[in-house]
């Protein structure tokens, strides 16, 4: 998922006029990064995308003003945009896929342009290249988005759409190749698929002891797990983000 060519001068001048706070003509003022390097999870990836000053009162309103400025903005952005790191951009900053904090994920209105800008960069050439370029057990760009767009689905509850996403993504085929990614069960959508293995939405208990000896461990020491986890629960200072795809600070499951 991450660059390893360095950014271009010109991006590298863009970020640095956007955190100067100034333009020089025919340079958009609204393109450059919402964040601060110490914000971001990926730092190797040059953060510079449309809709900068939008976002930025979203942000600082922590969501109160700019969520229509925003969609408005930056599904624009998407619909007009061609540019492989354009789509790219747009899609980590709208999906939350780069950052410590979270910052779009409360707003249904924004994740849903985010992840019309993730399809969309999944049917750009550069993207789809990657099915050349890497090996099935590499980190591909079709996979990878695919998979961040479904998860942000399920997330949402969105499961029709969720559904029709993954038939289409089935259906997909690229040179000849049926279903390239390779995805088989809805409930098992990662970007890296590894055929023949089996899913279970829930595992049958009578298969942990042959199968998922992980879950005999885990039930063997329960009471201890349970304690360990009510004593961390009493340390805010032990919270931190366990999977950044998901809702602020992880999904709540009741």
């Amino acid at each position: 998922m991450h660059s390893s060519s360095s950014p271009s001068l010109a991006i590298l001048v863009t970020l640095a006029l956007s955190h100067a706070g100034s333009s020089p003509v025919g340079v958009p003022a609204t393109f450059g990064s919402l964040f601060t390097m110490d914000e971001l999870h990926c730092k190797d990836n040059p953060h510079s995308y449309p809709c900068l000053e939008e976002m930025k009162v979203y942000r600082e309103t922590q969501g109160a003003q700019g969520e229509d400025a925003v969609v408005r903005c930056a599904s624009k952005a998407v619909a007009d945009s061609n540019d492989f790191h354009t789509l790219r951009n747009l899609t980590h900053v709208l999906l939350d896929m780069d950052t410590i904090i979270k910052v779009f994920d409360n707003s249904s209105s924004i994740v849903r342009v985010g992840i019309e800008a993730a399809r969309k960069l999944t049917n750009h050439p550069d993207c789809l290249r990657e099915f050349d370029t890497k090996d099935s057990l590499d980190c591909r760009c079709f996979p990878l988005y695919s998979k961040v767009a479904m998860l942000k689905y399920k997330n949402y509850g969105w499961w029709a759409e969720a559904r029709q996403y993954f038939r289409q993504i089935q259906e997909f085929t690229y040179r000849g190749m049926p279903n390239p990614v390779g995805w088989e069960d809805i409930y098992r959508t990662p970007q890296i698929y590894i055929p023949n293995l089996r899913a279970h939405e829930i595992w049958p208990r009578e298969e942990w002891e042959e199968a998922l000896p992980i879950g005999v461990g885990l039930e063997q020491n329960y009471e201890a797990i349970l304690a360990e986890t009510k004593e961390a629960m009493r340390k805010d200072e032990l919270w931190e983000d366990t999977y950044r795809f998901l809702y602020k600070n992880g999904e709540i499951v009741t």
